[in-house]
């Protein structure tokens, strides 16, 4: 009334002191204070006795703002004179009250979805994959979220998919008409109430020339165990393809390079083993003996590497036999004889 409507605004009141008051408050919902003055009761502290003072207040009523899981705040109605509130006024002023904290719930829970909104859609463009969500409309998908990385990939304004049916979405995705047309079968097929999780991938050029690979997963999205949409996910996977072809490449270079000498120097002690063996020297012949073994040792370990750089990018082929697994073991067990025995070990 003196300074203007909400000028009080964030003024703090702090309730340390106050935690009688508060216990009575939660109890009964509504405490009255005759009178302020008379030092019965509760005593306030200097800030809010100076409020009371200067508006000349007397008599107090505080009732609680409430839900069933919250509690809001509280209302106090004030009188300038010593006043005894009726039953009839406190009923009034307890309807007065929920209404108070049924606008106020309504409020932070506006708030609240607020927030939850705008976390969801920055964790979404925070997400380095494309990524969009659809829920049912009818008997069709329809398109509930996008992120800003599925807009960029794709070329594909927001506001041009959102609310619309997956199958726009589809149409409006800058890919090859093949794509599009595998798109359509692999992602219109399924209800979007499947449970089931489907993958796959697809090629494409994209603005600047380059060749772009693309992963892609659909899985169902719970809640309380009933599926509410669909979620889609798209990974541009060519950085890794890019670098794995370029590891086996200079995996399989270095490998050759490497296997041609080695060859000959297996071809040349096997030649001295063959030639003069019996005329060597007891420590030259076991040298070259070990020359050999090394030699094969090595060039096996170089056709591993071989063979580990075309599994890495799909292109190992694979040759089926029948094997005796004790076979394997004991001649495994009998290639590292020397060094668990210098271990002393079993």
């Amino acid at each position: 009334r003196r300074y203007g409507s909400g000028m009080g605004n964030g003024l703090r009141i702090y309730v340390r002191d106050y935690q009688p008051l508060l216990k009575e408050l939660k109890e009964k919902r509504v405490v009255t204070i005759e009178d302020v003055r008379s030092g019965a009761g509760y005593a306030f502290d200097p800030f809010v006795r100076g409020l009371l003072r200067g508006e000349h207040v007397r008599s107090l009523a505080l009732l609680a703002l409430n839900t069933s899981s919250r509690s809001l705040g509280v209302m106090i109605v004030a009188t300038r004179r010593r006043y005894a509130f009726s039953p009839r006024e406190i009923r009034n002023y307890r309807v007065v009250a929920e209404f108070l904290a049924v606008s106020a719930m309504a409020d932070f829970l506006r708030q609240q979805h607020d927030i939850v909104q705008q976390g969801r859609a920055a964790l979404l463009d925070a997400v380095t994959d494309g990524v969009f969500m659809v829920v049912p409309h009818g008997k069709h998908a329809q398109v509930l979220t996008v992120n800003q990385v599925f807009t960029r990939q794709f070329e594909v304004a927001e506001s041009a998919v959102q609310g619309k049916p997956l199958a726009s979405l589809i149409e409006l995705m800058a890919v090859p008409e093949p794509v599009r047309q595998d798109l359509r079968e692999m992602w219109l097929s399924p209800h979007v109430q499947d449970p089931g999780v489907y993958s796959g991938e697809f090629h494409l050029i994209d603005s600047a020339g380059r060749p772009v690979d693309i992963t892609w997963l659909t899985r169902p999205v719970y809640r309380e165990g009933v599926v509410l949409g669909r979620i889609y996910l798209l990974h541009d996977v060519s950085p890794e393809r890019a670098a794995a072809r370029l590891r086996a490449d200079f995996f399989s270079r270095v490998s050759h390079e490497l296997r041609t000498p080695l060859t000959s120097i297996q071809g040349f002690a096997e030649f001295i083993l063959e030639v003069s063996g019996d005329q060597l020297p007891d420590l030259a012949r076991e040298y070259t003996e070990i020359i050999l073994q090394s030699a094969k040792h090595l060039k096996t370990i170089f056709t591993d590497m071989i063979e580990i750089s075309r599994a890495d990018t799909g292109q190992i082929e694979l040759h089926k036999a029948r094997a005796h697994l004790p076979d394997i073991i004991i001649d495994a067990a009998a290639r590292l004889e020397p060094q668990y025995k210098a271990r002393k070990q079993r």
